[in-house]
């Protein structure tokens, strides 16, 4: 039996779909006011871009909100970066969030800021579900913030990351105003209590220079202080292993505008620093430079401190070659480094030192590098191969008291085993 159909239905239905679906498409690019007070925006970002960046647009501004609604909005974007196992490159919710951080007013944003320090972790351990969301959600807040007061959203930024290397804030004001953020960044009021990170912030910003124009970076970097000029060359490193011209460039600076003393300085730093990124080029760089023959003297020690950070073994056995009666603080650390990755062989090469002071130093410092390490055996067992007597004993008493507080068995069992004589010594009998 033929069911009769009604032709009018079909034409009918297919009309209203194309209606509905042309009503879709026609819809205006707008924004909904949440329940929460926040706005939703529907455009992603594009990757690669901070969301925050290209948001410092506010065509909003910032909206009065009660308490209520303030901590409705904060408890709505908490939840969304939480929820987000990827919100650093999640682009369509920062771009979300940049917009309705800009409805906040500055209070609000250093509040919200606040909120998700450090002593904020106990208030929302929701965020242990994805950590790297508060990250990403604070990021997003300091960057708005620093569209209304740059200098405070620095100050904040640097104090939740410990740090102020890669300061995303100062970054964007530098782009936005590099006038305005030097001049503060540089003041001689700087803010109370942050004097210890200017230096830093100082760093990023020669750095930043020095990326685009190396000559201007060197007449900024000219114009500082004794020690911010030593962290100034470390940072030129990277440009001047590149482009030897520019080593020229730094060395005349140096002659030109240093006195004796702080072109020594100057020029030691240098010669450490490219060494541990190019021995050859520091090596050669050593005997052209304007110097005496003791100074240059005193730069092959400078160039061996910096080969230690790459070459240990073959560092400190020139090192050995040059004679010195001691050893500096720096080579002592470059050594305790090598003695933390790779004690037999450190070992090995004290152990190949003529007896004196230099030997001393490194054999303590070996002892004491096993013993914080937990390796007590060996520790004792380097120091019982130690050629002087008293030296030999003076490090045997050290890692006995500290195995007898750690282990008092193993101590014990290790005590038993010695000479009678050496236990004797140890007020072992």
């Amino acid at each position: 039996m033929k069911i009769p159909v009604n032709r009018s239905i079909p034409l009918l239905l297919l009309c209203l779909a194309s209606a509905w679906i042309g009503w879709l498409l026609g819809l205006p690019d707008s924004t909904a006011e949440g329940r929460d007070g926040t706005e939703s925006r529907s455009e992603p970002r594009r990757p690669g871009r901070d969301a925050s960046a290209a948001a410092g647009i506010r065509p909003s501004g910032p909206k009065a909100r009660t308490p209520q609604q303030f901590a409705a909005l904060k408890k709505s974007l908490m939840s969304r970066f939480m929820e987000s196992p990827y919100a650093w490159e999640d682009w369509e919710l920062r771009e979300q969030t940049a917009a309705i951080l800009a409805t906040l007013t500055t209070e609000e944003l250093k509040d919200f800021a606040d909120s998700l320090g450090k002593s904020g972790l106990d208030r929302f351990v929701t965020f242990t579900k994805h950590p790297g969301g508060q990250s990403a959600l604070l990021r997003e807040i300091l960057l708005q913030w620093g569209l209304r007061d740059p200098a405070a959203a620095v100050l904040c930024e640097v104090s939740h990351e410990h740090s102020a290397a890669g300061n995303h804030v100062l970054r964007a004001w530098l782009e936005r105003a590099p006038g305005e953020a030097e001049a503060w960044v540089f003041s001689d009021d700087f803010p109370t209590g942050y004097e210890s990170i200017s230096s830093g912030l100082r760093a990023l910003i020669l750095e930043e220079k020095a990326a685009h124009d190396f000559g201007a970076a060197l007449d900024l970097w000219s114009g500082f202080q004794a020690a911010d000029r030593t962290w100034g060359i470390r940072n030129f490193v990277d440009y001047l292993e590149k482009d030897p011209s520019k080593i020229a460039d730094l060395v005349a600076k140096i002659a030109a505008q240093s006195s004796s003393g702080q072109a020594m300085s100057d020029y030691r730093t240098l010669i450490s620093s490219l060494a541990g990124r190019s021995a050859d080029q520091a090596a050669a760089l050593i005997e052209t430079l304007p110097v005496s023959d003791e100074d240059r003297r005193a730069l092959a020690v400078n160039w061996a401190e910096g080969w230690a950070m790459k070459s240990p073994a073959e560092a400190f056995a020139y090192w050995a070659s040059l004679g010195e009666e001691s050893p500096s603080s720096t080579m002592v650390d470059r050594f305790s480094m090598w003695a933390s990755r790779d004690p037999a062989k450190a070992g090995a090469w004290v152990a190949g030192l003529e007896a004196g002071p230099a030997r001393h130093r490194f054999e303590e410092k070996v002892v004491s590098q096993l013993m914080g390490m937990g390796d007590f055996g060996r520790a004792a067992d380097f120091s019982k191969i130690i050629p002087d007597p008293e030296q030999r004993l003076r490090q045997l008493k050290i890692v006995h008291r500290g195995w007898q507080e750690r282990n008092p068995r193993a101590a014990g069992e290790w005590l038993a085993k010695l000479p009678e004589a050496d236990r004797a010594a140890l007020g072992g009998d």
